[in-house]
C-alpha cells in the first residue's frame, strides 16, 4: 500500500538486539493523512527499520510512504502494525 501524509512527529530511535546477536534500529514516524468532505484528517504511526531510517526528514514535510500491514495476536488481543518499505519526499 502507498499513502502521502503530513510528518507531524518523528519518535526517538530504539535499538536493541535480536535472538540471534544481530543489532536493531526501529523509528516511529506520525504522519497525518487528509480526510475527506465526511471525514477529518487521520494519523497513522509507521515503523522504520534499520536502513529505512532517515535522518534528514524534518518534521512538516510531505512524505509519500510505502507499507505493508501486519497483524498479531498476543494473550488475546490483536495488534496492527503498518511497516514502512519505502519512505522518500513526496515530489
Amino acid at each position: 500500500m502507498e499513502i502521502i501524509g503530513k510528518l507531524i512527529e518523528l519518535l526517538p530511535v530504539q535499538t536493541g538486539e535480536g535472538k540471534n546477536g544481530s543489532v536493531w534500529k526501529k523509528q516511529n514516524i506520525i504522519l497525518e493523512v487528509e480526510g475527506t468532505e465526511t471525514t477529518l484528517p487521520k494519523k497513522l504511526c509507521v515503523a522504520l527499520w534499520n536502513d529505512k531510517i532517515n535522518y534528514d526528514f524534518v518534521e512538516g514535510s510531505i512524505l509519500k510512504v510505502s507499507f505493508e500491514i501486519d497483524s498479531k495476536e498476543y494473550n488475546s488481543r490483536w495488534y496492527t502494525n503498518l511497516w514502512a518499505s519505502n519512505v522518500e519526499y513526496a515530489a
